[in-house]
């Protein structure tokens, strides 16, 4: 992780370490046989069957996030725009909402309606025909998969990506908004 600057190797988040959070909210993942630094969202990614411990009575939860087919976003694109959206939106609530911040509110209103309406949620995960973004569904089709489908591996699943329900990462984007954003927010104000 200090080799890297602590920063994510997929949606490239540049994370501070304190003596708090010594990891900054990143962790090592192994993906083929290879080490990589990853945020806390992008290692959910890749682990979908996990359960993410909500920052609501430290309940494990396993509706983390949705899927969804999409060709013109990597995976650490749509994580680094929900991420920074979710992270706008506390901000702008943390110092006097809505009515204080008209013009901020909008341009992240804006930009979140320009997000969902590019990648959105679909109705059915093609060509699996699976027809709930529930993680599970997808979770038992891939973990089951037949070998003539796996052999299709990238073709079948490279498009799917993983949009994570930011409420149930707010601990860590919340740490993330008082360190590793700081210097942007400062910027701003």
């Amino acid at each position: 992780m200090i080799d890297l600057n602590f920063t994510c190797q997929c949606c490239g988040i540049a994370c501070v370490p304190s003596k708090s959070c010594i990891s900054a909210g990143l962790e090592i993942v192994t993906i083929n046989k290879q080490a990589h630094v990853l945020c806390i969202l992008c290692a959910q990614s890749q682990y979908l069957d996990r359960p993410s411990l909500s920052s609501k009575g430290g309940v494990l939860e396993s509706n983390h996030g949705t899927l969804a087919c999409y060709n013109n976003y990597s995976q650490g694109g749509i994580i680094s725009i929900s991420r920074d959206l979710h992270i706008a939106r506390t901000y702008i609530a943390q110092n006097g909402g809505r009515s204080k911040n008209k013009s901020a509110f909008q341009a992240v209103d804006d930009t979140a309606n320009d997000f969902d309406n590019k990648v959105g949620t679909i109705q059915s995960v093609l060509p699996l025909g699976i027809k709930s973004q529930h993680i599970s569904g997808y979770v038992s089709t891939y973990k089951y998969a037949s070998p003539e489908l796996m052999s299709k591996e990238e073709e079948v699943f490279g498009r799917i990506r993983y949009i994570p329900n930011t409420s149930a990462f707010e601990e860590v984007l919340n740490y993330w908004l008082s360190t590793s954003y700081q210097p942007v927010i400062n910027k701003l104000t």
